[in-house]
Order: structure tokens, then C-alpha cells, then sequence
């Protein structure tokens, strides 16, 4: 029951250090360090509440109370992993750099206003806290996992926890490391205990259903082969790198829209008491646009990310291309100083060209969610809401980039609502005719 997660009172190869972004772009390092849950953000984040208010499943009051309850239930949640000595406990996860406040709360919001729209008609009040508790229990443990492996542990050692999260995701379990005097292993232990909140959230009440959660298992596969193939680049054993088809096909799965849109999925169909085949076949058309709204995001960060991804040797669409285009070699990044390279980038309007692949997409998405919205089933869903949202996250995404970028024309290009008819560089646009076609199939 929902009842036992609601606040009544608060109660390898390792290093021990805490974990410090090191790599900034220099002259917007402080403001870099003020984004985060400021008071700017906290009043936008209401300010795009208000202007939801016109859709029936995002009506603010009720909107709000239940962001509110999220937020408590899920805090206390957290601090509840205090609870379990093999795992560490909040604050020292916040202290040490492991986990960000901020990171849990975005994810909390995002996920909460994603699935009003899908559930507001189908799934009682305690379900939709329950499915936004779980995905965002899939961006924080992600997230989480995430830092550890790209901060400290060694390949090896980050593919063996990368297989424990799967095992936590999809059956509830995982094998912990037991040296309680390890803080890491502490940490990746809560990694994992935080994981297997999805499973049990899915699995209250009778929620889990075979057919939607077998596509759910499957997506969160196909999304740890994605961060395995990221992480794998940054092996130097490596011998090849990735190519854009690569990491369009692949890398770009490692995002979390497809395995959110099946959380929903599993409440809406329990909601329904079953799905028939016309039905599903709708819904896996506008969850394949979701997911290509969140790969299009996906593009926006490595826009937004590049240069702490020239420092770290991670792997990222822009430095690909720019490889690919031969304007640098593999080797050159670890030789030429990052502000060159990330020049070099800049003024080759590489950056453009990946803003351009990321409209293409995002609105091949919202196409796609149309077109699956237009199947009876559709009426259940509160489109116009869901849509709104989509756009929403493509400006999220690029936030950060909107903040310290200097240059209105870069700016403006990010902000902008996406045209449909941008024509994209002859070797982009030959691979995104086969990733859409790859996305259409995927539908039929």
C-alpha cells in the first residue's frame, strides 16, 4: 500500500573521495554553479505549472498538491535508506557529491506531469504517485549509477553494477556488496535498493502486467547495452569508435523515455483491466514519438554538455561528427586543449547541424504521438497536454545552454519551436532516413 511510503516523521577498484565536478567551461563556472534549485527555478517550475492549468489533466491545484506529496514521500524514502546498513544514507550521498537534491526533484517533476496525461482518466490518485515514484526512482538510481561509474570505478567493475541495476530493475533484486566500511560500495548499494522501488511500485496492487512489462524488461535491456556502448568508448583498449549511425542506433538508447512511457504503460493497461491489439498498437505508436523526443533531448545535451565531455574522453554527437567530417582525429582530443577543440566545433556550426538532427527528431516525435492519438484509445489520453509536455522537455534540456550562452544566434536556434521543414547536411540526413524508417518499423 501507497500508505507505507506516506511521511510521518523522519528517521572493486575504489576511491573514498568525494566526487567534485572538475571541468567547467572556465569563465561560466559560476554561473554554472548557481543552476541547480534556486529560487529562478523554483518559479519557472510553478511559472510552466500555471501555463498547464488550460489542459484537463494538468488543472494546477491538483497538479500542485500532488507534486507536493511526491516530493515529501519521496524525501522520506530516501532518508529510509538509513534503514539498511549495507546502503548509504542520504545526506552522506548528498555530502560526498554522489547524488544532487536537485537531480531527484527534476525527475520528480517531470515524471509527475508526464503521466497525468496518460493516467488522469484510467488510474486512481495513489497509482500516479506510484508510477511517478518509480520512474522517478529510475532517473535517480540511473543518475546515481552513473556517477559512480564515470567518476570511479573501473570498466570492469561499472559493467558488473550496470548488470546488478538491470537485475534490481526487473526483478527487485540484487546482490549488494557487503564491505560496510566501503562508502562507494555503500553508495552503489543504494543505487540498487532505490532500483528495486520501480519493481515494487509496478508490482503494488496487482499493477505488474505480463504484456506491458515484458516491453518495460526489454527497454531497460536495451537501455543498459546503451550505457555499456557509452562507457565502453571510454575504455582505451577500444579500437574503434562509434559512429553517428552508431550512436544514433545504440548509444542514444541509454535514455530513460522509453522505459518512463512503459511505467505508464503498466498503470494505464492495469487502469483499463487489459489492452486488445489495436489498442497496444496505437499506444506503442505514441510511445516510439516519446521516445524520439527524449533521443532528440538527448541531442540537446550534447550540445549543451560538449565541452565537459571534450575533458572527460565521453563520448558525445558533436565530437563524432566533427571526427567524421574530418575537422579533428580521435587522437587530437587528447593533444589539443579543450577550449580549441571546443572552437574548432563552434565554428564549423557543428553544434547547428546537431540542433538541426535534434528538431528533425523531436518533431518526427510529436508526428508519430499524433498520429497514435488518432486510435479511439487516444480519447483516454489528454493529447494536447502531452504534447505540451514533449516541448517542455526539449527546453528543459537545453536550459543550461540558454544560460550562459553569449551568442543570441546559438541561443535563438535552441529556443525557437522546431521547423519541420529544416533541411538537414547531406550526411545526417541519410542517417536519420534510416533511423526514422528504423522508428516506423518499429510501430508496425
Amino acid at each position: 500500500m501507497i500508505e507505507q511510503y506516506r511521511v510521518i516523521k523522519r528517521q572493486l577498484k575504489l576511491r573514498r573521495k568525494p566526487i567534485y565536478k572538475k571541468h567547467t567551461v572556465p569563465q561560466l563556472e559560476k554561473k554554472c554553479r548557481k543552476e541547480g534549485l534556486n529560487f529562478l527555478y523554483k518559479l519557472s517550475a510553478l511559472a510552466f505549472l500555471v501555463s498547464f492549468n488550460k489542459h484537463p489533466s494538468l488543472r494546477l491545484r491538483n497538479t500542485l498538491s500532488t507534486l507536493l506529496e511526491l516530493l515529501e514521500t519521496y524525501e522520506h524514502m530516501l532518508h529510509n535508506l538509513s534503514k539498511n546498513p549495507l546502503c548509504l544514507n542520504y545526506d552522506r550521498l548528498l555530502e560526498l557529491g554522489y547524488m544532487k537534491r536537485k537531480h531527484w526533484v527534476y525527475a520528480a517533476y517531470i515524471g509527475l506531469i508526464s503521466s497525468l496525461p496518460v493516467l488522469y482518466k484510467v488510474s486512481s490518485y495513489d497509482n500516479i504517485i506510484r508510477a511517478a515514484i518509480a520512474k522517478t526512482s529510475f532517473g535517480t538510481s540511473v543518475k546515481l549509477l552513473d556517477n559512480l561509474n564515470d567518476n570511479i570505478h573501473e570498466l570492469d567493475v561499472a559493467l558488473t553494477s550496470l548488470r546488478n541495476l538491470l537485475s534490481a530493475y526487473t526483478r527487485g533484486m540484487y546482490e549488494p556488496n557487503i564491505d560496510r566500511e566501503d562508502e562507494v560500495a555503500r553508495a552503489e548499494n543504494s543505487a540498487f535498493e532505490i532500483g528495486t522501488w520501480i519493481y515494487t511500485m509496478l508490482n503494488a496492487n496487482g499493477s505488474k502486467s505480463d504484456d506491458t512489462f515484458e516491453i518495460y524488461v526489454k527497454d531497460v535491456r536495451k537501455l543498459i547495452m546503451g550505457q555499456i556502448d557509452s562507457l565502453s568508448h571510454k575504455d582505451r583498449k577500444r579500437d574503434e569508435l562509434p559512429t553517428i549511425k552508431d550512436y544514433m542506433e545504440y548509444i542514444l538508447e541509454k535514455n530513460i523515455g522509453d522505459v518512463w512511457f512503459d511505467i505508464d504503460l503498466c498503470f494505464f493497461e492495469n487502469g483499463l483491466g487489459g489492452l486488445t491489439s489495436d489498442e497496444m498498437a496505437a499506444l506503442m505508436l505514441v510511445k516510439q514519438g516519446v521516445s524520439l523526443v527524449f533521443k532528440a533531448a538527448g541531442l540537446y545535451d550534447d550540445v549543451v554538455d560538449a565541452y565537459e565531455d571534450i575533458m572527460s574522453n565521453s563520448v558525445n554527437s558533436a565530437i563524432l561528427l566533427a571526427i567524421e567530417r574530418g575537422l579533428l582525429s580521435y587522437d587530437d582530443l587528447h593533444v589539443i586543449e579543450p577550449t580549441k577543440t571546443f572552437k574548432i566545433l563552434s565554428k564549423a556550426r557543428i553544434f547547428d547541424d546537431i540542433i538541426k538532427l535534434g528538431d528533425a527528431m523531436h518533431m518526427a516525435g510529436l508526428n508519430m504521438i499524433k498520429e497514435g492519438l488518432k486510435h479511439p484509445v487516444g480519447q483516454l489520453i489528454d493529447g494536447d497536454a502531452l504534447l505540451n509536455i514533449c516541448n517542455f522537455i526539449r527546453l528543459f534540456s537545453i536550459r543550461k545552454y540558454l544560460i550562459r550562452e553569449k551568442k543570441i544566434r546559438q541561443s535563438l536556434a535552441f529556443i525557437r519551436s522546431p521547423n519541420s521543414s529544416t533541411t538537414l547536411p547531406e550526411d545526417l540526413g541519410s542517417v536519420w532516413n534510416i533511423i526514422k524508417e528504423k522508428s516506423i518499423q518499429v510501430c508496425h
